[in-house]
C-alpha cells in the first residue's frame, strides 16, 4: 500500500482518535482488541468502546452467507475488467443505471428534441 493511501486513511480519522488509532496498530494483532479497550477508556471515551463491544466481532462465515466476499486492499487496487457496453459509454454491462428527467417526459422526446 502506498504511502499516501496510509496517509489519507488516518487523516481520515477524527483527531481525538488518532493517537489511539496509533497505539492500537503498535501491538500485535491478537492484543488489539484489548488496547483499544484500554486505551478508550482511558481517554475517557467507555462511550465508544461500549458501542464497539456491543456490535461484537464481524465472522466473515456468518457474513459470507449473505454473499459478500472480503476483500484486502491489494484486491481493490487491482485493474479492473475492461467494461461491456450496452449503450456506449452511457450503459454498461452489468451495471445498475439509474435514469432520471422531468415528470412526464419519456427518452423519445428527448431524443427529438436533440434532432
Amino acid at each position: 500500500m502506498g504511502q499516501g493511501v496510509r496517509a489519507a486513511w488516518i487523516e481520515a480519522i477524527p483527531i481525538d482518535l488518532r493517537d489511539i488509532f496509533l497505539a492500537v496498530l503498535q501491538v500485535d494483532l491478537r492484543d488489539r482488541r484489548a488496547r483499544l479497550r484500554a486505551e478508550l477508556l482511558a481517554s475517557g471515551r467507555a462511550d465508544l468502546w461500549t458501542e464497539i463491544d456491543q456490535a461484537g466481532d464481524a465472522d466473515p462465515d456468518t457474513l459470507g452467507e449473505a454473499g459478500y466476499q472480503f476483500l484486502g486492499m491489494a484486491e481493490a487496487l487491482k485493474p479492473l475488467p475492461p467494461l461491456r457496453w450496452v449503450v456506449r459509454p452511457v450503459l454498461a454491462r452489468p451495471s445498475v443505471s439509474i435514469f432520471f428527467g422531468a415528470p412526464n417526459v419519456s427518452f423519445a422526446q428527448i431524443e427529438a428534441k436533440r434532432l
